[in-house]
């Protein structure tokens, strides 16, 4: 693939070719050649067309990376508000293992948060909790919208610890969770 100037400068070599090969038609008898003055028009046009083209690609291209840049900004600043935020926020999958989690999260659950990942939440639940999680788990396929519950969580070295739980999903087109957000508050 040729980038935006070599493209740019293959246009303006051509260009070049085509005008010099009119003057030089110009002054021989090739010029009075009813298929040879048309053909040479209709590279100029083309040519020109071309030219037109690589500009408005330049400069969408322009626009694209400056969108990618200003998209790249918000997802650091979504990134640090996930990550510094007071509260434990995780994402898991479907079924409750977990994707993402910020460092409050691992606070609670006495984790570094980044050992969090891949390891079932449900093995962060007391026992006693354990039916009303897979309840509201549940539940998230039934389209249900943000839940608010408590569960006590089972922490290393430590009692039970009652959470405040907000639970939503992210569905795909059908409807069905691809994944959960779950929002923990130490209570």
């Amino acid at each position: 693939t040729m980038s935006g100037s070599h493209f740019a400068a293959k246009i303006e070599s051509l260009r070049r070719q085509l005008i010099e090969m009119q003057r030089q038609a110009a002054s021989d008898e090739i010029a009075a050649d009813p298929v040879v003055g048309p053909t040479f028009e209709e590279l100029h046009t083309a040519l020109e067309e071309l030219h037109i083209t690589e500009e408005e690609l330049t400069r969408r291209n322009q626009e694209l990376m400056h969108a990618q840049a200003s998209i790249q900004d918000e997802r650091k600043r979504y990134q640090d508000l996930f990550e510094f935020a007071p509260d434990g926020y995780l994402i898991t999958d479907a079924e409750g293992n977990i994707w993402q989690a910020n460092r409050a999260a691992g606070s609670m659950l006495r984790a570094r948060s980044d050992l969090l990942i891949g390891r079932p939440l449900l093995s962060f639940i007391a026992p006693e909790s354990e039916e009303t999680f897979r309840t509201h788990v549940q539940r998230m396929t039934n389209l249900t919208p943000v839940q608010e519950f408590e569960l006590q969580l089972k922490v290393r070295g430590d009692a039970p610890t009652i959470a405040s739980a907000r639970l939503a999903a992210e569905r795909d087109r059908e409807g069905s969770p691809m994944s959960l957000r779950w929002m923990l508050r130490d209570v």
